[in-house]
């Protein structure tokens, strides 16, 4: 009986020690960045399974199309020297006609400034970025249209967390009314990303 009751003893303390190591190994270097931290914000990052990422394999710029992901998520890239890239696919049903299904597909980039007050602000490069918005009861969805919106960011966090079994670098982007981003983990550094100066030209006064 006592030779039980310190097995069981042990059993509990060893898994109370693989469950303190989980937590400990999910939450730490927990950091908030701000100016200097562009080496620990470099990198591309993806929601959920990571399958959405910025790059050719997401919009291909030469036709200005889309491939579309199979399934929805975000994802951000980072470059230490102020570029990022930006690629989201969105599927929404619709309540009154749960057959009809709306999706949004966005790309765009430019530069960025993380600020010494931990500011993180994106500059898209005008007209550069794509929106295309269809659905799948409309078979006059309308074409690709151009996108550029400015983005804002109060609070930029990381830190190491178990994703899938594995720890990931972990990153969340925090607006000034307090709309926190997915966790976005890091699936490549360097990031995969399209060409950071401008892909096209524009040419005034040529129809």
């Amino acid at each position: 009986m006592a030779h039980t009751t310190q097995l069981l003893a042990f059993c509990l303390a060893c898994i109370l020690f693989q469950a303190t190591s989980l937590v400990s190994a999910g939450r730490q270097r927990y950091a908030i960045l701000n100016a200097g931290d562009e080496p620990m914000l470099q990198g591309t990052w993806s929601s959920g399974s990571g399958v959405v990422t910025t790059g050719a394999n997401f919009f291909n710029p030469r036709t200005r199309s889309f491939i579309p992901p199979r399934v929805p998520g975000q994802a951000y890239s980072f470059t230490q020297d102020g570029y990022w890239e930006f690629a989201k696919y969105r599927v929404q049903p619709n309540p009154r006609k749960p057959e009809c299904i709306t999706s949004q597909l966005i790309w765009q980039h430019g530069s960025y400034n993380l600020h010494a007050n931990g500011t993180l602000q994106l500059y898209p490069i005008a007209r550069e970025g794509a929106q295309l918005l269809t659905s799948s009861c409309d078979t006059n969805n309308p074409p690709e249209e151009m996108y550029d919106v400015s983005e804002e960011y109060t609070l930029v966090d990381t830190w190491v967390d178990l994703h899938h079994g594995v720890p990931s670098s972990a990153l969340r982007l925090t607006d000034a009314w307090g709309n926190r981003s997915p966790s976005l983990y890091k699936i490549y550094d360097p990031p995969m990303m399209l060409p950071t100066d401008n892909l096209y030209l524009e040419y005034i006064g040529i129809p």
